[in-house]
């Protein structure tokens, strides 16, 4: 079975990690060192929009991030996909033209189903 993490992560000074929960009406997975959070699918799953549900959360927000010093460039939107055979994707114009013109960072991994080892954030 196939399944895929999207995340919102948002690297800020540790002390705004709560005040980006705040802000974005959201729990997140972590704020230990980077603000993240998780919708993970799998097979069954219905189909999920991930860059325009994730930017619909920012949207309008932008402004009182950079007031507690989060900017676009702090921001990055992650698909991890894990699976069996083959690793396919594809991404509509309409919803890269969106992400483009927020500014944010689309990060892609795909591995292996069974080889995806989720390295555990350290306080420093």
């Amino acid at each position: 079975m196939a399944v895929a993490y999207y995340s919102i992560r948002i690297i800020s000074d540790q002390n705004n990690l709560n005040n980006v929960s705040k802000i974005l009406n959201i729990v997140p997975k972590n704020n230990r060192l980077t603000w993240i959070y998780e919708v993970v699918c799998n097979d069954e799953s219905p189909y999920y929009n991930f860059i325009n549900e994730f930017l619909d959360i920012l949207e309008n927000k932008y402004e009182e991030l950079s007031r507690i010093g989060v900017n676009k460039d702090d921001i990055s939107f992650w698909f991890l996909y894990e699976y069996n055979n083959e690793c396919n994707m594809e991404f509509i114009p309409s919803d890269m033209k969106r992400l483009g013109e927020a500014g944010i960072t689309l990060c892609i991994s795909c591995f292996k189903t069974g080889s995806y080892i989720e390295i555990p954030q350290i306080d420093i």
